[in-house]
């Protein structure tokens, strides 16, 4: 289709601009595109921060839960004729005897086991800041330091080959055990300490 021109000869006038638009577009649609991959780009990086620090709480999480959780095996019996050892908190190491019971109940800044029959050998590596502490229904025997042995089978027998042993009762002054010294507890309960001294003595 033609346009009469003023003089009527059919043609386009020459002042008629002529206009690209397509490329106008192309050109609008590619800053939008890169404004949105700015965008997209801002949202990512914020999400990977977000994410990792989420992947590392949870990992430092499950790091804390390791480290301070009982063992599997927290309660260990023994049968006629059968002895177990086991290796818990920083370096601890118990021998049990046959036909004995123990149970470690934490591993934490205290270690804290219930002997509730039989008998238990245990060496406490040194250290200052933390116990271990044998539960007996008769009395608690603690140390930070040494090789000891507590039996239940008779009363209570608390005998030391290194290192000290402090015996604590409800009610009475606590008894310090050194090397070769031996704490016995019959069922009247009354204490026998050959060699031993008391608190403050």
């Amino acid at each position: 289709m033609t346009t009469d021109g003023p003089n009527g000869s059919g043609k386009r006038p020459s002042n008629i601009i002529r206009v690209n638009w397509w490329k106008g577009s192309s050109h609008a649609a590619a800053e939008l595109n890169e404004a949105a991959e700015r965008r997209w780009s801002r949202q990512a990086w914020g999400l990977g921060i977000t994410a990792t620090a989420a992947m590392l709480v949870a990992v430092g999480a499950l790091v804390s839960y390791e480290l301070n959780r009982p063992p599997a095996d927290a309660v260990i019996v023994t049968g006629a004729n059968e002895t177990r050892t086991r290796i818990f908190g920083d370096g601890i190491h118990v021998l049990l005897s046959e036909l004995s019971k123990l149970q470690i109940d934490a591993v934490d800044a205290c270690c804290l086991v219930h002997l509730f029959a039989g008998e238990a050998r245990f060496s406490v590596p040194e250290n200052p800041t933390r116990e271990l502490v044998v539960a007996t229904e008769f009395a608690n025997a603690i140390s930070n330091a040494g090789k000891f042995s507590v039996s239940t089978q008779l009363g209570l027998v608390v005998q030391v080959q290194e290192g000290s042993v402090r015996v604590a009762r409800p009610g009475k002054p606590p008894v310090i055990l050194m090397k070769g010294m031996r704490y016995g507890l019959g069922d009247g309960m009354r204490a026998a300490v050959p060699g031993a001294r008391r608190r403050g003595t």
